[in-house]
């Protein structure tokens, strides 16, 4: 009896190791259907805050259990078989352990804020997604350079050395790479001025570059061209090229001359006061903006009536369909007063002798 109670305490060390890891396994059994539960649960009443914060929590706690499961089970082993040297390299494991499972927590976190934010549906609440994404990697830049300074210590490396090499070689790579500074500081322009956004056509007349922003990074930005290529832009053009940014437009501008022939001189009066009747009724065409139709010039062989306004619309599609329009009635209102539009024609004059 002696015996086999001294053998059930010498086997005490691996008991409570197993102790540990069963209980660690009921914990994250038990950890995974709760945080489902309460995911679902938010997810149904629409608590966007709720579901992200779950969401970023669920892998690293279940890595966290066994981070820690692991170091105590490595502990009492260590106690065990007096090994004292393995002992601060047991308690520097989960230092390390519980800080990345908190960083990955943080960086799982701003990437579903960002997402969620870019991707509202409500257009009240919708940010802008450049500004999303460039305030999202530079929370991630600093999550990593923090945990990377608090993981630094416990590795044994001094971060005074570090800091000090920092200080002395930063001049010698900023005039190494002073084209990655240029193209830093320009993508640090556009998210502060915001000139250009993800989904705007925009042009650079002076680069002969013209398309939809597609992706705005630190050192390069990435437009699709008409003709579905991809520029992949240094943003050091943005902070000394002229950015023409289309997408912005607040209204689209028809602007052509119409020629009638000489013969119907007598009617270009009644025409003009005409087309200017159904350019102001057009119910396309912004009344707030200037709408000048005027007999303007006496062509080769045309009388030219020149046709200025905007549509209300920017889209390209419906400007399209609007200034169709309009020039279908003008041709109409032509054809009906008689006339007919011009085109290039030539009058010999013959002597009949």
């Amino acid at each position: 009896m002696d015996n086999l109670e001294a053998c059930f305490w010498g086997l005490g060390w691996l008991i409570a190791i197993g102790g540990i890891i069963t209980g660690s396994f009921v914990f994250h059994i038990v950890y995974s259907r709760l945080n489902k539960k309460f995911y679902n649960r938010a997810k149904r009443k629409g608590n966007k805050w709720e579901k992200i914060f779950l969401y970023a929590l669920y892998t690293p706690i279940k890595l966290l259990i066994w981070i820690i499961a692991f170091s105590y089970s490595s502990d009492i082993a260590i106690y065990h078989f007096q090994i004292g040297v393995l002992k601060e390299i047991s308690s520097g494991f989960r230092i390390l352990g519980v800080t990345f499972a908190f960083i990955w927590f943080l960086l799982r976190f701003i990437k579903r804020v960002e997402s969620t934010l870019s991707k509202t549906k409500d257009n009240s609440k919708k940010m802008d997604p450049t500004t999303v994404r460039a305030i999202g990697q530079l929370m991630r830049v600093v999550t990593f350079v923090t945990g990377i300074l608090i993981i630094l210590p416990t590795l044994g490396i001094p971060i005074s050395g570090i800091i000090a090499f920092g200080g002395v070689g930063g001049v010698a790579v900023g005039f190494a790479s002073k084209d990655i500074l240029a193209n830093f500081f320009g993508s640090l322009m556009v998210f502060l001025d915001r000139p250009i956004a993800i989904g705007e056509w925009i042009r650079i007349p002076e680069k002969n570059i013209e398309g939809t922003v597609e992706q705005i990074g630190w050192r390069t930005t990435r437009i699709r061209s008409f003709e579905r290529r991809p520029l992949f832009v240094p943003n050091a053009v943005f902070t000394t090229a002229s950015i023409e940014n289309p997408a912005r437009m607040t209204n689209r501008r028809i602007k052509t001359n119409i020629g009638v022939r000489y013969d119907d001189a007598t009617k270009i009066r009644v025409i003009v006061e005409d087309l200017e009747k159904m350019v102001r009724a057009h119910e396309g065409i912004d009344q707030n903006n200037p709408i000048m139709i005027h007999f303007v010039n006496f062509g080769a062989s045309s009388l030219d009536i020149n046709i200025y306004c905007f549509t209300k619309t920017t889209n390209w599609g419906e400007y399209r369909a609007v200034q169709q329009d309009v020039f279908i009635k003008c041709i109409d209102i032509i054809t009906a007063h008689g006339a007919s539009c011009a085109f290039p024609t030539t009058t010999v004059h013959l002597n009949q002798q």
